[in-house]
């Protein structure tokens, strides 16, 4: 069954079905609604007519996605990406940090070198093909440099995130850019003070070095985390402009009160909204077609921490999440005795999804997102509301995006 959306004075026509969509007037309403009775070609202009058939509006073929995503999970062994965090101590103490890190949180039996070439060796085995360095701060992990080239030498995409210290002087930048295949540093604005009041004192100067180094040497594939909070939420624009102009990618995030999260930083509801239409300019398009039942966590990714214990995703870190620690099982045990309910986490197997039109399109959305929104008398891992209707929002707007562009109807 098809569903209208009445949106920005347009009429958005979903077929969740398979997920395509297109925009109408909305005087063309009745006249697609009576062509829907009729199929009299007379009742409809010729225009309408090519976009209904070019996305297939009237098509309602059961694409089996249910049955495809179960033979998917059986057959699945591992996922293709690792995201290691290299140690929780960092240089700064950014106020929404969710892994909480910070100067001195160093843990005591963090993995070492040897250890980490054992795991690297595992990872190859079982078929993982990308790494992504992250912490805490990779650079003050000991032997980093050494640990990142043992993976690049073991044919590893490797990528790594950064507040800068890593790259603060040409040598390391340029040792990083030979083995890296993505490089993103964190900075929240191109004003020093209110990228400071979000990450803390010295940041701006450590993170804008390395961009600076980054760019001199001309590596390619650079990006720009910028996490907006009422501190900065008016420096957007600049940094949009920056990031133009040195074609670096830019990752707009919103805060969401994951870890060290405080209120007098947040954004309201409305302010999240206007930001992640601003950020959806920069994000990758949500185009008609598109398929997504599951947030990727546990399959698409999975995190080691620190300490070796192995999560479903890095943002993820609890015992709900966990699987098991490198130091005590082998990687692929870890995977073949841990059964993961991944129907359970899907759009498929989410009670509150599963009569939603939007289902295919967001997947569920972020599960971390979902996990630490919840109120502490909640016991599930599933849905909050509150967080679901701002995702409804985006994937409105994204799907206006799609069909008109930057073109305002006011």
């Amino acid at each position: 069954m098809l569903k209208f959306y009445f949106y920005r004075n347009k009429v958005i026509v979903h077929n969740p079905i398979i997920s395509s969509w297109i925009g109408i007037e909305e005087n063309e309403l009745p006249i697609l609604e009576k062509y829907l009775k009729t199929r009299d070609r007379h009742d409809i202009s010729k225009d309408l007519l090519r976009k209904i058939e070019l996305y297939r509006i009237f098509d309602f073929t059961d694409l089996e996605v249910e049955e495809n995503f179960h033979k998917l999970i059986e057959n699945f062994s591992i996922p293709r990406t690792v995201y290691i965090v290299v140690t929780e101590e960092c240089n700064l103490k950014c106020t929404y940090c969710y892994a909480e890190a910070g100067p001195g949180k160093k843990l005591r039996r963090e993995l070492d070198y040897e250890e980490y070439d054992k795991i690297f060796k595992q990872l190859k085995v079982a078929g993982v093909k990308k790494i992504v360095f992250t912490g805490g701060e990779v650079g003050l992990k000991k032997n980093f440099y050494k640990i990142l080239d043992n993976a690049y030498k073991k044919g590893f995409i490797c990528n790594l995130i950064s507040n800068g210290r890593v790259a603060y002087n040409i040598k390391q930048a340029k040792f990083l850019s030979e083995r890296c295949y993505k490089i993103t540093i964190s900075l929240d604005s191109l004003n020093e003070n209110n990228n400071d009041d979000n990450r803390g004192r010295g940041c701006f100067k450590v993170a804008t070095k390395a961009l600076e180094n980054l760019i001199k040497l001309n590596f390619k594939n650079l990006a720009i985390n910028q996490t907006i909070t009422k501190n900065n939420v008016a420096d957007i624009d600049t940094m949009v402009a920056f990031a133009k102009s040195h074609k670096i990618n830019l990752n707009i995030g919103t805060f969401c009160k994951l870890g060290r999260g405080f209120d007098d930083i947040s954004l309201t509801k409305d302010e999240r909204k206007e930001i992640d239409r601003i950020a959806m300019k920069y994000k990758k398009a949500l185009n008609p077609f598109t398929i997504k039942v599951h947030c990727g966590q546990g399959i698409g990714e999975f995190s080691i921490d620190p300490m070796g214990n192995v999560y479903t995703c890095k943002l993820l870190d609890q015992k709900d999440f966990y699987l098991g620690n490198v130091r005590a099982e082998p990687l692929d045990y870890i995977f073949k005795n841990k059964k993961i309910d991944h129907f359970s986490y899907s759009s498929l197997g989410m009670e509150p999804c599963k009569n939603c039109s939007f289902k295919l399109l967001c997947g569920g959305s972020c599960r971390a997102n979902h996990y630490y929104s919840k109120s502490k008398d909640d016991s599930s891992n599933v849905i909050n509301n509150e967080e679901c209707k701002i995702i409804k929002g985006m994937i409105l707007e994204q799907m206006y995006q799609f069909v008109y562009g930057g073109k305002e109807h006011a």
